[in-house]
């Protein structure tokens, strides 16, 4: 997960979107969030993308304010 995001060049302030929050997108999203990155978990269940605590924003949404 580390190559795509650095292969795009992810900086602080940029948006970055990963589908899933299982495995390697956990990680992807970890690291997106480490390289200061606003963080998007894309899921059809909202139930596993509300236990994605680093994501900034979940698509489809979970009902966190």
């Amino acid at each position: 997960m580390y190559d795509p995001l650095k292969y795009h060049d992810v900086k602080v302030g940029m948006s970055v979107a990963i589908v899933g929050c299982g495995g390697l997108a956990s990680m992807g999203l970890q690291l997106a969030k480490a390289m200061g990155a606003t963080v998007t978990a894309i899921s059809t269940s909202p139930q596993i993308a509300c236990v994605c605590l680093c994501v900034t924003d979940i698509g489809g949404g979970c009902g966190l304010a």
